[in-house]
């Protein structure tokens, strides 16, 4: 009877512990995404102010106190991709907190990507970039000659 019960025990630590590797390698893949709607501590990015004049753009993001081992950043001319992962030992024990995080954030303008300059200080993101001129925008004109194809014009 004992040695049924040991190696009932046995047998429950082996699945038990097989379950919780299955999970911990789910999690290490799993991604926190977000629009950039508010400011929010419970999220990667605790703040993003914005601050702008006739020919420049300032996005200035404040990341939160976890440790962030990798920083990447995709910019276009109408927003900002922040994508990172935290470090291994950032977990607190008992919550959830996914490996990978990335915000996307939609800026009031368009900028030229091409003339980002950007500085990390402690925990604070800055971004500076030259407006895109407005002229330099594209619009397009559809044409529909029936019963030809439609024929597109720049505007």
């Amino acid at each position: 009877m004992t040695t049924l019960s040991l190696q009932s025990i046995h047998t429950l630590n082996f699945f038990n512990q097989l379950i919780q590797d299955s999970l911990a390698s789910l999690l290490e893949n799993c991604q926190q995404s977000t629009l950039w709607v508010g400011n929010s501590s419970d999220l990667s990015i605790a703040n993003v102010s914005i601050a702008a004049n006739h020919t420049q753009m300032i996005l200035t993001v404040v990341l939160t106190d976890g440790q962030i081992t990798t920083l990447d950043i995709e910019i276009s001319p109408d927003t900002v991709l922040i994508q990172g992962q935290w470090a291994k030992g950032a977990e607190i024990q008992g919550c959830f907190r996914p490996s990978h995080f990335q915000s996307l954030i939609p800026l009031p303008g368009s900028i030229d990507p091409e003339t980002a300059q950007v500085s990390l200080e402690e925990q604070v993101l800055t971004l500076q970039f030259f407006k895109q001129d407005q002229s330099q925008s594209a619009k397009v004109r559809v044409e529909l000659g029936l019963p030809s194809q439609p024929r597109l014009h720049p505007a």
